[in-house]
C-alpha cells in the first residue's frame, strides 16, 4: 500500500511540474544536454564553411512517412527515418520498402516512459547506438499500439542495424553542413508544444510565412499531409537544438549478452538506463584485455560486441555501474537486487551467471516535495562479475576446423560447406539459444575432400547455433533465420 501511495505522489508531482509546461517532459534543453553529454556537442560554424544556397540531396534515401496519429512517437519516427537514410546510403537499397526501413515502434515501445508519451532524443540515439532498431517488416508500426515490446528474436536481428556515434548542436550553419552528409533531427518551435521532425534539406532563398530561408522536412503525420508527407518550415520557426548520428557498418556482432534484473523493492532503474554509462571489462587473471562503456536500457538490455578476438581468452566479464531508487521517507529505503538471468551468445559458446554486489551511495540526485512527503532518488553503485567458461568447447579446439554457412542469414535455404584432409567422423547439429538440441544434420563417416549439405530450416525466425565436429575437433557457427 505504501508503494502504491508513493507512486501516486510521484505521478502527481510530475503532473504538477510538467502538466502546465509549454514543452513536453522529454524535451532536452541545451543546459540538460551539456550537463549529461558534454562530449557530444559539435559546432562547425567556426570553420570556414562553403555552403550552397540550397540542398535537397537526401530525398532518395528517405523512407515512407508514418502517421503517428495520437501516439507521441515523433522522436522515434524522425530518428528512425534518419538512421534508415544512413543505412540506405550504405547499402544502396530502396528505403521505401519495409524490409529496408527502420520501425519507430522498436525504440518507442521499448523505451516508453511511465511519465507520459514520448521518449527523449538522447534515449533514442543511445538505444539505437547500442541495441540497434528493427526493420518495419520485422516490427510493423501501429499507431494504436505502444505497449507491445519487441520479441527477443526481433531484438537480436535489430543488432545489425545499430548507428554509430551521435551528437547535438545549436546553430544554423552546422545544421546545413550536416545536411550535406545526411538528414538530422530537429524540432518545430511551437508556443504550446514541441514536435520532432526529420530535416532532409534546406533553401536560403525560399520564403515561408513571410520569412526567408527554410528547412525541408519529413513529418510523421502521413503521406496525405503536405507534399506527400514533406513540408517547408522557416528557419525562424525551428527550435535551435538539433541531433545527428553517424552510420555504423551494418554487421552482426560477434558477441551478444542478454541481462535481466529483478529489483526487490520500490521503483528502481537498474543502472539508471536513461543516461548512466556502464563499464564492461574483459579480464584475464589481473589483466584487462578490453574495456568500454555501454548504455543499457532499464531492466533488460543486450550487450553487443564486435571485437571478441581482442578479448579472447578472458576468464571474467566485470560490469561496473550505478542504479537509482527513490524513497518517499526521510531516510533511504533498504535495497536488494537479484540478477536472475544472464544469457550469453558468442562464437565460443560462453555462458555464465553473474554475481552482483551493490553499495549504496547516500547522495540525493533528485527531490520532489508534495505536501508533507519528500520523494528522493539515491545512487547505488553496482559491480558484477561473470566467470566466463566456454561450454563444451575448450580454447584449444576453437577455430581448428572450418565450417562455412552461406547464405547467412537464412531466408529459405542455406548450404553448409567444409573440407576434410582425411576420412573422419563428422557431426553437425543445430541448437537454440538455450542450448536445446533442435536437430542433427550430419552424423557419420565422410571421406577426404570438399563436402556440402543443403538445409531448408523449418524454424521460426531467430538466432541459432550450428555445432560442427570432426573427430575430436569442434567449432560453432551462429546462424540466423529470417522470413
Amino acid at each position: 500500500m505504501k508503494k502504491l501511495f508513493a507512486a501516486v505522489i510521484i505521478f502527481t508531482a510530475l503532473f504538477v511540474i510538467n502538466g502546465f509546461s509549454q514543452t513536453p517532459w522529454w524535451y532536452e534543453s541545451a543546459a540538460q544536454l551539456r550537463a549529461k553529454f558534454p562530449e557530444k556537442e559539435i559546432n562547425l560554424s567556426k570553420e570556414k564553411l562553403s555552403l550552397p544556397l540550397a540542398f535537397n540531396g537526401n530525398l532518395p534515401y528517405m523512407n515512407r512517412p508514418i502517421d503517428q496519429k495520437n501516439q507521441g512517437c515523433c522522436v522515434a519516427a524522425a530518428g528512425a527515418s534518419l538512421i534508415s537514410a544512413l543505412k540506405a546510403k550504405e547499402k544502396g537499397w530502396d528505403p521505401k520498402v519495409d524490409e529496408h526501413a527502420l520501425s519507430p515502434a522498436f525504440p518507442y515501445n521499448r523505451c516508453l516512459s511511465p511519465w507520459g508519451p514520448g521518449i527523449a532524443p538522447s534515449t533514442f540515439f543511445n538505444l539505437v547506438a547500442t541495441e540497434g532498431c528493427a526493420m518495419r517488416s520485422d516490427m510493423p508500426f501501429d499507431a494504436n499500439d505502444d505497449t507491445t515490446k519487441p520479441s527477443l528474436p526481433v531484438r537480436y536481428r535489430a543488432l545489425e542495424w545499430r548507428c554509430g556515434d551521435w551528437g547535438y548542436f545549436f546553430d544554423l550553419a552546422t545544421a546545413k553542413a550536416r545536411l550535406l552528409e545526411a538528414p538530422i533531427m530537429g524540432f518545430i518551435d511551437n508556443p504550446t508544444s514541441s514536435h520532432s521532425i526529420c530535416l532532409v534539406g534546406y533553401n536560403d532563398t525560399i520564403t515561408v510565412n513571410g520569412k526567408t530561408g527554410a528547412f525541408y522536412y519529413l513529418n510523421s503525420i502521413g503521406e496525405s499531409w503536405g507534399e506527400n508527407g514533406y513540408g517547408w518550415r522557416a528557419y525562424a520557426d525551428i527550435d535551435t537544438v538539433f541531433y545527428f548520428a553517424e552510420n555504423r557498418p551494418s554487421v552482426y556482432p560477434e558477441f551478444v549478452c542478454k541481462i535481466e534484473s529483478s529489483l526487490s523493492y520500490g521503483h528502481m532503474y537498474m543502472l539508471h538506463g536513461d543516461d548512466k554509462l556502464v563499464n564492461y571489462s574483459f579480464v584475464r587473471g589481473g589483466d584487462t584485455l578490453k574495456s568500454f562503456d555501454y548504455l543499457p536500457q532499464k531492466d533488460d538490455f543486450l550487450l553487443a560486441l564486435d571485437y571478441t578476438s581482442e578479448a579472447s581468452g578472458a576468464d571474467k566479464l566485470v560490469v561496473t555501474g550505478e542504479y537509482t531508487y527513490w524513497s518517499n521517507w526521510n531516510s533511504p529505503m533498504p535495497v536488494s537486487m537479484e540478477i536472475y538471468n544472464f544469457e550469453t551468445v558468442s562464437p565460443d559458446g560462453y555462458t555464465s551467471p553473474l554475481a552482483f554486489t551493490s553499495e549504496r551511495i547516500d547522495s540525493v540526485i533528485d527531490s520532489i516535495v508534495v505536501g508533507s512527503y519528500v520523494s528522493r532518488n539515491y545512487y547505488s553503485k553496482l559491480v558484477a562479475v561473470a566467470n566466463l567458461t566456454p561450454v563444451a568447447i575448450s580454447e584449444s579446439e576453437i577455430n581448428q576446423i572450418e565450417l562455412t554457412v552461406s547464405p547467412n542469414p537464412i531466408v529459405s535455404q542455406t548450404t553448409f560447406s567444409f573440407s576434410l584432409k582425411e576420412t573422419s567422423e563428422v557431426n553437425l547439429t543445430v541448437y537454440d539459444l538455450n542450448g536445446k538440441l533442435l536437430g542433427t544434420l550430419l552424423n557419420g563417416r565422410f571421406s577426404v575432400g570438399d563436402q556440402k549439405i543443403n538445409w531448408a530450416p523449418s524454424l521460426p525466425p531467430g538466432m541459432y547455433f550450428a555445432k560442427f565436429s570432426v573427430g575430436e575437433k569442434i567449432t560453432t557457427k551462429k546462424i540466423m533465420v529470417v522470413r
